[in-house]
């Protein structure tokens, strides 16, 4: 018995050393935390246009049309607002009407201006002119160009020749003075018998052709058309002359040929001044001036009624509707977004700001549409702050909710 109890008091020490042990071991356990679990921190906020552009209006006065409402989206150069024309433009049709008036009377001052100016209608000799600088030039007749490169023949014919003639017929004049022929033909067969030879019942032929020389005025000839010879003498008749006329009345200013000089075609001959032409013609330019320049700004005005989208994009501010008044230029009416580039502005821990980079792509969540690729644009380490835009391929309207994640030890 004695032994028993000796084995009893071992057995009993060695299980109280155990149990100390594991209790020793146990709270050694729970005194050693387990490692926490990494956190991420998240940053929200609304998604904004990347450009806006304010509305304004050219004109003032009442609105009595809107095309446009907030949320809309419309395209650059839509009508958005119309303004009241207050009676705008039935004064731009009393401009027009004054404005082509004043054209008539400036195309009649012209005109007569012009007519200041005589040039020369025709090629050939001046004759019958007199006029020298500093003189009186009236409305008339100041002389005659003579073209004396070609000549017109007079020639009698009996009746049963000129029953074979033709106008556009060929054939010669001759001269007996110069015993020479010149081709001719003809131009006119006349109907009046010829008076002036008598015994005989004539017509006369006019011949026409160039003068190589030396034919004039009055000289006798004979002519020859289709085999048929004249049976008796006509005459070289004036040349073709052209009259040189004064339209208007002045005194010359200057004369450019004289008496016997050849002029061509289109020369100046007389300049002719006369001031009330001149100031009649000044007004006249003023007048239409002053027309167009009022039509023009009754125009601009006109087109200043009419308010358009200068940009595509959602209208996200409407601040003025049908029947507002429009009372200053420089107030916004309207705010149109650009929402082709949402951004995303968010301020950030320092330790996070400093996780991010320019050009970096992260992902934001947004609301309704999920996660969207975006690239970090700006970063003001100021405040920490960054901004992410997006392009916006879904169509997301601007102020939706967004949200960036940035994990810890990344």
């Amino acid at each position: 018995m004695k032994y028993t109890k000796v084995i009893s008091v071992i057995l009993a020490g060695a299980m109280c050393l155990t149990l100390a042990s594991c209790k020793d071991k146990a709270e050694e356990t729970a005194a050693t935390p387990a490692p926490e679990e990494a956190k991420a921190s998240s940053y929200s906020g609304t998604l904004r246009a990347a450009r806006e552009a304010k509305v304004y209006s050219g004109a003032t006065g009442e609105i009595v049309e809107c095309n446009a409402e907030e949320g809309d989206f419309v395209q650059a150069g839509a009508l958005l607002y119309r303004i009241d024309d207050n009676g705008i433009y039935n004064s731009i049709k009393t401009a027009e009407n004054a404005l082509e008036k004043a054209q008539i009377s400036l195309s009649t001052a012209q005109k007569n201006q012009n007519d200041l100016i005589i040039y020369a209608p025709a090629s050939g000799i001046l004759k019958d002119f007199n006029i020298k600088a500093g003189e009186r030039v009236n409305t008339q007749t100041i002389g005659q160009i003579v073209d004396e490169s070609r000549l017109v023949a007079r020639v009698p014919f009996s009746q049963q020749q000129i029953a074979s003639m033709s106008v556009g017929d060929r054939g010669t004049v001759v001269s007996a003075d110069l015993m020479s022929e010149t081709p001719v033909k003809v131009t006119r067969i006349y109907a009046e018998r010829n008076t002036s030879v008598p015994g005989a019942v004539l017509y006369d032929v006019e011949l026409t052709g160039a003068n190589g020389g030396g034919l004039y005025n009055g000289m006798s000839v004979t002519a020859t058309v289709g085999g048929m010879r004249s049976p008796a003498s006509g005459s070289i008749t004036d040349a073709e002359a052209s009259a040189l006329v004064s339209r208007s009345s002045g005194n010359a200013r200057a004369v450019y040929a004289k008496e016997g000089d050849y002029v061509k075609k289109g020369a100046l001959i007389v300049e002719v001044e006369n001031a009330n032409i001149s100031s009649t013609l000044r007004r006249a330019q003023l007048d239409k001036d002053d027309y167009q320049i009022k039509l023009d700004a009754l125009r601009s005005d006109a087109a200043d009624l009419s308010v358009y989208a200068p940009i595509s994009g959602q209208v996200v501010e409407k601040i003025k509707n049908v029947r507002d008044s429009v009372g200053s230029k420089s107030d916004s009416i309207m705010t149109i977004a650009d929402t082709s580039s949402l951004v995303f502005s968010v301020t950030l821990t320092g330790e996070d700001f400093g996780k991010l980079s320019l050009g970096q792509t992260v992902d934001v969540d947004c609301a309704g549409y999920g996660f969207v690729s975006g690239t970090v644009t700006t970063l003001d380490e100021n405040i920490y702050g960054a901004e992410i835009e997006i392009v916006n391929t879904m169509g997301i309207p601007v102020n939706t909710n967004a949200q960036i994640t940035i994990a810890k030890g990344v």
